[in-house]
């Protein structure tokens, strides 16, 4: 993943063919699974595999838009066609840049835009704001985008293994979330009348379309409203994490994606019309500020933001899951293994099910019921299981629940903190039990020059004389079935592509994983629906080492886990 120069050149800028993107989970032809019929609660349900969203717009931000923080006690004013501030010399800028509007985004914040499209340098005129001491601080309207999986990360699962896996059904038995809870979610808006959610939804607001209508047009916000608080114990469709808590459509991305000015604007929003919890399934590689001041309006507030770790696993910070006050969510398969698409580092909090989640989805106009991947179905999880301890405890503040929710996983990878999993991987049980003994005991600080970090990847020790081995737990797999692989003697924290050979000989890669300290991995990879029958062999490569490793089975149209 490439990073972006604020303050470049355009020139520079222009040879970056770079969308802030966060691999979107686009399935190629032939690769995406068949439509499938599976009983949920009870009752049969039409299940396709979810659309793509579209590429993203190739530049990095939105043209003519300048995002710009006055001095305190200062304003952006219009007056005709011109911009006015107490400052002469802003004033001057603003009418030399061809600035005509502003448009509030937070205290203090705006977004200004030029009458047309004149060409502007985004990036110099922003330099040249911060030169002349005018502003606190100005910036481009960078582009943000919803974090879906990649495409070679396509996953048939069974319907809805990751409530069973947090433990939900037993939470259940403690609370299964009050009503007065609002989970905001930040996306591409919500099907309103899809039959799982039209009860759960309260007023929300479009920041593309500027209008109080935002209903989904892509499918994603729809989905992740549904693995947090789909309607429940209804006796259709799927259930939410939380049953009682409400839905708050805040439409800020669209078919391509948004902008931060939308997403910034969408948070105050939220925490001004009463949101609790805030997921946000989005963000990008940029450390804007107007994004961190937004987090920190919510924060400040009292509200639990909760974001997408992202699906970029190259141990980069992903915005705004890296802010401090934020809950990080990264993604696990079933076998509680850290997908090979799910984001690492220090700023991952805890992790959570995103590989073959069952969630309500629009689709083309449909409202069904579709599977799909990534860490934007894993924070949903975290964000309705922040809504049933708020539930047990009221009381508690937003920081209080985040700790809960981080004191309550189940420890998982190297033990205690690490960057793959965070603290672990949610329970839901455990969490509403220690939320029935009152507030968590605060952690002390991490002592200064005490890393957290996982240790600096070094090359593979010597002794290993048996070379690097791959183990599959089934000898026959259909078409679509989900293989769980086992590997060993790769180099430490090495990432591991993995690639399918069928019986015509054709290869195609089929995912990736991420190997532990002692160059062992685990991970759960899904036979595309069009691989022909007979023998086949998945091949793993460690990147950085070369080492390679191979496993055969068989094809079989009656084979499967």
């Amino acid at each position: 993943m490439l990073k972006v120069k604020k303050f470049g050149s355009r020139r520079s800028m222009a040879g970056l063919a770079l969308a802030l993107t966060l691999s979107l989970f686009s399935p190629a032809s032939g690769w995406a699974a068949q439509p499938q019929t599976v009983s949920a609660l009870g009752r049969p349900l039409s299940v396709s595999p979810s659309q793509s969203l579209p590429l993203q717009d190739p530049s990095a931000y939105e043209p003519g838009e300048l995002l710009v923080k006055v001095a305190t006690g200062d304003a952006i004013r219009s007056h005709g066609d011109a911009l006015f501030s107490a400052s002469p010399a802003l004033t001057q800028l603003m009418s030399c840049f061809d600035l005509r509007s502003a448009m509030d985004v937070l205290p203090g914040v705006y977004k200004l835009q030029v009458a047309s499209d004149s060409g502007l340098d985004v990036e110099a005129a922003a330099q040249a704001l911060v030169a002349s001491g005018t502003v606190a601080y100005a910036e481009p309207n960078y582009h943000v985008y919803a974090t879906l999986a990649p495409n070679d990360e396509q996953y048939v699962a069974g319907q809805q293994w990751g409530i069973t896996q947090i433990k939900a059904e037993q939470a259940w038995d403690v609370t299964t979330g009050a009503t007065n809870i609002v989970i905001a979610v930040l996306d591409t808006g919500t099907a309103t009348d899809h039959p799982d959610l039209a009860d759960k939804i309260v007023p929300g607001y479009d920041f593309i379309n500027n209008d109080n209508n935002p209903y989904d047009d892509v499918f994603h916000g729809t989905q992740t409203a549904g693995v947090a608080a789909a309607s429940s114990n209804n006796g259709e469709g799927v259930a939410g994490v939380s049953w009682g808590a409400r839905i708050m459509p805040v439409k800020v991305l669209g078919p391509r994606g948004g902008s931060d000015d939308a997403v910034a604007r969408g948070i105050r929003w939220a925490v001004d019309n009463g949101a609790k919890i805030i997921n946000a399934s989005l963000g990008s590689p940029s450390n804007a500020r107007v994004l961190r001041e937004a987090v920190e309006y919510a924060h400040a507030r009292g509200v639990l933001f909760v974001a997408a770790a992202g699906n970029t696993p190259d141990g980069k910070s992903h915005y705004p899951a890296a802010y401090e006050s934020v809950l990080s969510v990264g993604a696990t398969g079933r076998s509680d293994t850290v997908t090979g698409f799910s984001s690492w580092g220090p700023f991952v909090d805890v992790s959570a099910p995103g590989v073959g989640i069952l969630s309500t989805s629009w689709n083309d106009g449909q409202l069904n019921y579709e599977y799909n991947n990534g860490t934007s179905y894993s924070a949903p999880f975290v964000a309705g299981l922040a809504a049933l301890v708020w539930s047990v405890n009221p009381s508690f503040t937003a920081d209080q629940v985040k700790q809960i929710v981080e004191d309550s996983s189940d420890d998982l990878g190297t033990p205690g903190f690490d960057e793959y999993y965070g603290r672990g991987r949610v329970n839901a049980l455990r969490a509403v039990q220690m939320a029935q003994q009152g507030p968590p005991v605060p952690r002390p600080p991490t002592p200064v020059g005490q890393a957290t970090l996982t240790p600096v990847p070094v090359a593979t020790q010597p002794g290993n004389t048996g070379g690097p081995s791959l183990q599959l737990d089934a000898k026959e797999v259909g078409p679509g079935g989900l293989m769980a692989l086992t590997g060993a003697g790769f180099g430490v924290n090495e990432l591991v592509e993995l690639s399918l050979v069928t019986s015509n000989n054709n290869t195609r890669g089929i995912g990736s994983a991420q190997s532990g300290a002692q160059g062992a991995f685990r991970a759960e990879v899904a036979l595309p629906s069009d691989t022909p029958l007979g023998n086949a062999t998945i091949m793993a490569t460690g990147i950085a080492s070369g080492l390679r490793a191979s496993v055969g089975f068989t094809v079989s149209a009656t084979g499967g886990l």
